[in-house]
């Protein structure tokens, strides 16, 4: 899962968070995602067992928000529920480039998850051997200017031309 934004996934309080990874994963990647978790601050949902030397998932370089904060963000892995994302990052060697602040969205409220100049999604994704695409949401170009933004839409950089 590369440069996606999820939005207060779990809207049916099933404790499913914003996203889940089943049993029996390997060689997987998440990364550039702008993750948004509602009320109950559960970013994520582990049901598989990490084996040594082989997570189940390469997570890092993506950007976690809830209202809550940092500290009241939530992951429940197989082997108990992390409290507070630099715990967790700490404990599981996820996430190591990643960061937990406001994406800044035009309007959330009203799902324009389209991102504000001054986010600090913009221009803070990786290409590192990752698969960008080149497209994003709204069929726009991914990269811009060489950088990319986290989440499923690239900021357009507007030039404008004075007319004298």
């Amino acid at each position: 899962m590369i440069n996606n934004t999820l939005f207060e996934n779990d809207t049916s309080s099933t404790g499913s968070g914003e996203f889940q990874m089943q049993w029996n994963m390997s060689d997987n990647v998440f990364a550039n995602n702008v993750v948004y978790a509602g009320p109950h601050c559960l970013i994520s949902l582990t049901k598989t067992e990490v084996k040594e030397n082989q997570p189940p998932a390469l997570i890092d370089h993506n950007l976690y928000y809830c209202a809550g904060g940092a500290e009241a963000s939530t992951w429940a892995e197989v082997s108990g529920t992390i409290k507070g994302f630099k715990t967790y990052v700490k404990s599981t060697g996820n996430d190591q480039h990643s960061r937990f602040l406001d994406p800044k969205f035009v309007d959330a409220a009203g799902h324009n998850f389209h991102l504000q100049s001054g986010s600090p999604a913009l221009a803070a994704a990786t290409v590192d051997e990752l698969p960008t695409g080149d497209l994003d949401l709204d069929d726009s170009p991914r990269i811009n200017s060489g950088r990319i933004d986290l989440g499923c839409y690239q900021r357009q950089e507007r030039s404008c031309t004075i007319q004298k």
